[in-house]
């Protein structure tokens, strides 16, 4: 589980089936690989009930992964 950096996302894999990279620097902040190319930013995160969330956060070439990144702390610390 590499740091995500443009270069990793530019660099990942099509495959049959879309999937997942998770940053290994911040817990929750990952990108959605798509069979089509399409790379989505998204925040996993838990509300205070303790429900698992997912919040898409925008398109990979639309935001930048620090803009992603600076989004998924954002969202983060306002659910905890």
């Amino acid at each position: 589980m590499p740091k995500l950096t443009k270069r990793v996302l530019d660099a990942a894999e099509i495959r049959p089936a879309p999937y997942f990279l998770w940053c290994s620097d911040l817990k929750g902040f990952g990108a959605r690989v798509f069979p089509s190319g399409r790379r989505v930013y998204y925040a996993d995160y838990r509300t205070a009930a303790g429900v698992r969330r997912r919040m898409s956060l925008g398109e990979h070439g639309k935001l930048t992964v620090d803009e992603a990144r600076r989004l998924a702390i954002t969202t983060v610390l306002h659910f905890r």
